[in-house]
């Protein structure tokens, strides 16, 4: 239902990518710095989470100039995030990669230990 302009989700609405993905975004001054820290309900790696990062760093860039703060560090978190393995082929062989790193350096580190 749309108020004024505003979507309005009913409490019973159960669907599990409905927008809005981002919830929720706290805006920090200290020590002169303007820090930011989003939360998004659902977050595609890599279709959407670049695009949102630059949006975010040109929201605090923006705020910055205004203010005369510094900008200071710009926090991301998905509660729930897709890396999208199946729909790019790259993804997949990127974090098979990173998990037979991972379990060469396993292995390493456990013949350190005898």
């Amino acid at each position: 239902a749309m108020l004024r302009g505003v979507q309005v989700y009913a409490a019973t609405d159960k669907r599990r990518r409905g927008f809005p993905c981002l919830t929720h975004i706290d805006l920090t001054l200290h020590d002169g710095r303007l820090h930011c820290m989003a939360v998004y309900r659902h977050q595609y790696l890599v279709e959407k989470a670049y695009g949102n990062m630059l949006g975010l760093s040109a929201l605090v860039q923006f705020l910055c100039q205004q203010s005369g703060y510094e900008p200071g560090e710009l926090v991301v978190h998905a509660t729930m995030a897709d890396a999208q393995r199946g729909d790019f082929p790259g993804v997949a062989r990127l974090a098979a990669d990173a998990r037979a790193a991972l379990d060469a350096a396993a292995a390493d580190d456990l013949g350190d230990e005898s």
